[in-house]
């Protein structure tokens, strides 16, 4: 058996279907059984796919202090990582924390979020990649609404749409068109 590569399935490529079945709970177990298996001696690419995973079924759970705490938790353990010189782990990484932000307003408060989502979009727009520049625009269009920018948003959500087009990323267009 490619431990590797079942690791990296389980607790990445099979998490959106579990949530696209409404079953959080599942996804969560199959998380958890999967990085069981996997030695814990240093923060490596599974560790990070687990954290990427328990941060987002915190989201889809609607629960913004868990989703903040785990997409936290990734950033700080890929700090210290070798893998943070990677730049798609970088800006995933990013993404997920700036997507637990958003979801924490009711939280953290609409200042505390404002700012650092602010932070978050300059993080992913240093990448300097199509696809988050696509995804600092689609934030920026976020917090523009929660700034009560209603134009401002409005149009930040049209050069979303067009550059998450321009990224061949139809789900994200998709929700920003929703």
């Amino acid at each position: 058996r490619d431990l590797f590569t079942e690791i990296i399935f389980r607790t990445g490529s099979l998490i959106p279907h579990f949530l696209i079945l409404d079953d959080p709970g599942r996804a969560e177990d199959d998380v958890q059984a999967a990085i069981a298996r996997w030695p814990q001696e240093t923060y490596t690419l599974h560790q990070h796919s687990v954290d990427r995973s328990l941060a987002q079924i915190a989201i889809y759970r609607g629960d913004p202090a868990g989703a903040l705490e785990a997409a936290q938790g990734c950033w700080k353990r890929l700090d210290g990582s070798l893998l943070r010189r990677i730049a798609v782990v970088r800006a995933h990484a990013g993404d997920l924390l700036l997507r637990a932000q958003l979801s924490a307003v009711p939280d953290r408060g609409r200042e505390a979020t404002l700012k650092a989502a602010g932070a978050g979009i300059r993080r992913l727009r240093k990448e300097d990649l199509p696809w988050t520049d696509a995804l600092a625009e689609l934030a920026g269009a976020q917090v523009a609404l929660l700034d009560g920018s209603a134009t401002a948003a409005a149009e930040g959500f049209d050069r979303a749409i067009d550059q998450l087009d321009g990224a061949n990323m139809p789900l994200h267009e998709a929700a920003a068109l929703w």
